[in-house]
């Protein structure tokens, strides 16, 4: 049983690390009571498939207990910093940002929330550097709203793509179609009428399809 709860909890921490796990992983997981999972398989699919969305009750205080650090409290600032400028600009977080709201010395934590899979970062030139948060930053950023927000959006974003996924297939087109993001949230919000435009722009980005498979903020 204790190499069991080891293994569990080995599984956990690499995923909060932002580590992708095996189907297996996430199934014994999901079984144990641990983490929540979304099915997306396709018809293509050569088995069932499925995604982390979250962590549980149980899960989170299992992680807990075997204590783990996680983000000390300014990378937790700096992260839900990212984030925000994300959800409500729909727009990268520059270096230079950053060293005008904490007016410190972040490059070192910057570039420990990169190799961590927490933070993404594009412009990669010196003082010009831009980041994006990663999945696991919602989880990190101290957020409860945003996390919701995000897995929320996620959840029926990789819905819809599935549905519409499964169409194209059904129709027997020789070529793969490509779905803008109004025709993603025209599906969704056949779904749920309260969808608004940015659930779909979150959802695709987290889902890592952007129109013609690019991230929403891509040019």
């Amino acid at each position: 049983m204790a190499q069991i709860l080891m293994e569990y909890i080995d599984a956990l921490q690499a995923i909060e690390r932002g580590e992708r796990a095996d189907q297996d992983t996430l199934l014994r997981l999901k079984e144990a009571g641990l983490i929540d999972i979304a099915d997306v398989t396709h018809m293509q699919s050569p088995g069932p498939e499925f995604i982390f969305v979250g962590f549980t009750v149980e899960g989170l205080r299992l992680l807990k207990q075997s204590k783990l650090p996680l983000v000390d409290d300014q990378e937790r600032e700096i992260i839900r910093f990212v984030v925000r400028g994300f959800l409500d600009r729909h727009d990268v977080t520059s270096k230079r940002e950053l060293l005008q709201k904490f007016k410190s010395a972040i490059s070192p934590t910057l570039q420990r929330l990169v190799d961590r899979s927490v933070l993404q970062v594009l412009n990669n030139t010196y003082m010009s550097e831009t980041y994006l948060p990663k999945a696991v930053a919602f989880f990190h950023c101290g957020d409860s709203a945003a996390l919701a927000f995000a897995r929320r959006s996620t959840e029926l974003v990789l819905r819809v793509l599935r549905d519409l996924f499964d169409r194209e297939l059904e129709s027997e087109r020789n070529d793969q179609q490509q779905f803008a993001s109004e025709e993603v949230e025209k599906e969704a919000r056949a779904i749920d009428s309260s969808v608004e435009s940015n659930m779909i722009f979150t959802g695709l980005f987290l889902a890592g399809r952007g129109q013609a498979g690019r991230s929403p903020l891509s040019s």
